[in-house]
């Protein structure tokens, strides 16, 4: 993951032209599925429809239809708007010129995603699981929230829409903490660990 190194000439006009906006700007990028908590973020909105905010998915997924179709339903297309997939130069580009991000999903591993938001200066709405809680705890960017909870995620966005930006020690935080486990870094722990190792077995030979 590269946390510097932004082109932004290949950024499409479209892009651009939708984030431009005065509204409080929170961001859903992943699968567009039941396993990420979409329809809990919906609910969430549901609650917030008369703050100031616009909410960008960008993903696709099975889901679709039924995000279209609550768009629809609560008359919020001024305030959520489908991407679709986002790649290359237009996700950099995303992620950087958004307020938040957030992803209520029941199911992690190590989401790298929520890294490249926090590491730029984008604070992030998360819930406990996978490695979500430590990483959370190494960046001090990433607020935890219950899953299938969305009056705490509501609440949430409501405080981060309050606080504003992250403050410059969570962000040098962060990319310290993401440049502590890059392929480099842990290339050279992994030698490290080896070498002591077979220093031990030609001692005891």
């Amino acid at each position: 993951m590269d946390v510097v190194t932004f082109d932004g000439t290949n950024v499409s006009n479209d892009l651009r032209e939708k984030l431009k906006t005065d509204s409080y700007r929170i961001l859903f990028m992943g699968r567009l599925i039941e396993e990420n908590g979409v329809q809990d973020l919906l609910e969430a909105i549901r609650m917030m429809k008369n703050d100031d905010f616009k909410l960008y998915f960008a993903g696709n997924g099975n889901l679709e239809k039924l995000i279209s179709g609550f768009i629809e339903k609560e008359k919020l297309h001024d305030k959520v708007s489908l991407l679709g997939v986002i790649r290359g130069s237009d996700k950099q580009f995303l992620i950087r010129n958004v307020d938040l991000s957030i992803r209520t999903s029941y199911h992690e591993v190590f989401p790298v995603a929520y890294l490249e938001s926090v590491s730029v200066g984008v604070p992030v709405i998360a819930t406990p699981v996978g490695d979500t809680e430590y990483m959370a705890e190494r960046t001090d960017a990433i607020t935890i929230v219950p899953v299938n909870d969305p009056e705490s995620v509501a609440s949430a966005i409501r405080e981060h829409m309050r606080k504003g930006p992250l403050p410059e020690e969570s962000v040098r935080k962060a990319q310290s903490f993401i440049d502590s486990i890059s392929w480099e870094k842990q290339s050279l722990q992994t030698k490290d660990i080896f070498n002591s190792i077979m220093k031990v077995a030609d001692h005891k030979n």
